[in-house]
């Protein structure tokens, strides 16, 4: 996740710097979804020039961008007054579980050696001051130490859970005591989930981080005044990249997005490794049942389906294979059903 955002970076170093106005201290008073009327508005008036091709570097050469179906050049007129919210610092479910968030987070930290390296680089260069980063990725330790890492390098970051079943609201606590605008609680419902990413949009973000879609998408229909200041982002899901592309295809895409579900650190080893451990340590967990000897079913034979099924396998389970694709039922057929 971080080459890219760096890389966003990088191609804005090369435009005209502008500051943006600071938020006024202010108290919490927005907690459990009792909300705070905005008291005031600030202005930021964009001048940048970026093109597609400066979104390209050495860093994520094996990596697919959608571009905006515009000229070469990506114009953001000078001329435009955008309204910037006061926006309240949290909506958690209970900001006394910070502790509890914090040291799942701390713990984690002492796990993640490479974005350790980076957040030193980030303290130093300060590459995203005067940015603001809006994340929407399922919010639990490491997520939340990747926003860190953010706000090390500079960042104002907000953060919103991209599903309301994985946010964890102890770490979505710590975040919040931390200085990080947090909008996200565990088990929402679909009004509560949409308005979270409301708030999450309003905060008026320069770069998006995207898991899903669901945030370009509501910028792209509910809050297109603001996607017109989006500078542009990333999109780590195959879901969320078909989205992209659908949009791209329209005419629609307002802004470049990096699509990170195509790299190969992505879809070889989290895709396949990451989301095959992790679905059978949840099944297991939920389960509390023995997969050995099991019939298991996986649907799809993609790099996430690759997976689960080789775990399945491997945990003693029968594995059976449903997909589509000719081919990819060819490969199932030769990997899962040898011993």
């Amino acid at each position: 996740m971080a080459a890219p955002l760096s890389t966003i970076d990088m191609c804005l170093s090369s435009g005209e710097e502008i500051p943006i106005e600071e938020r006024d201290p202010r108290e919490v008073t927005h907690h459990a979804g009792q909300p705070m009327a905005p008291d005031g508005v600030q202005v930021w008036n964009p001048a940048f020039d970026v093109t597609p091709n400066e979104l390209v570097t050495a860093i994520i050469t094996e990596m697919g961008i959608v571009y905006p179906p515009t000229s070469k050049t990506w114009r953001k007129s000078a001329g435009i007054r955008n309204r910037r919210r006061k926006m309240p610092d949290y909506i958690v479910r209970d900001i006394n579980l910070a502790p509890s968030g914090r040291l799942k987070i701390d713990w984690v930290r002492q796990h993640m050696p490479v974005l350790n390296v980076i957040r030193e680089q980030f303290e130093k260069e300060q590459p995203f001051k005067g940015y603001r980063v809006a994340v929407c990725i399922h919010l639990e330790a490491k997520t939340a130490y990747l926003a860190e890492v953010l706000k090390a390098g500079g960042a104002e970051v907000s953060i919103a859970g991209s599903n309301p079943l994985s946010t964890q609201d102890d770490v979505a606590a710590a975040l919040a005591v931390a200085g990080i605008n947090v909008y996200s609680w565990y088990n929402a419902t679909d009004e509560e989930y949409k308005d979270h990413l409301l708030h999450l949009i309003d905060d008026q973000a320069d770069i998006v981080i995207d898991d899903g879609g669901d945030v370009v998408q509501l910028l792209h229909t509910e809050r297109t005044e603001i996607a017109a200041r989006v500078l542009g982002g990333c999109e780590e899901t195959t879901t969320g990249v078909l989205r992209l592309r659908s949009l791209e295809k329209q005419g629609a895409l307002k802004f470049p997005m990096i699509a990170v579900n195509d790299a190969y650190c992505k879809y070889l080893f989290d895709n396949r490794y990451g989301t095959g451990e992790s679905v059978w340590s949840g099944i297991m967990r939920t389960t509390n049942l023995i997969t050995a000897g099991k019939t298991v079913v996986v649907a799809g034979y993609g790099w996430c389906g690759k997976g689960i099924a080789m775990r399945a396998k491997g945990l003693g389970a029968k594995v059976i294979v449903t997909e589509v694709d000719p081919v990819k039922a060819i490969e199932a057929t030769w990997t899962v059903s040898i011993p």
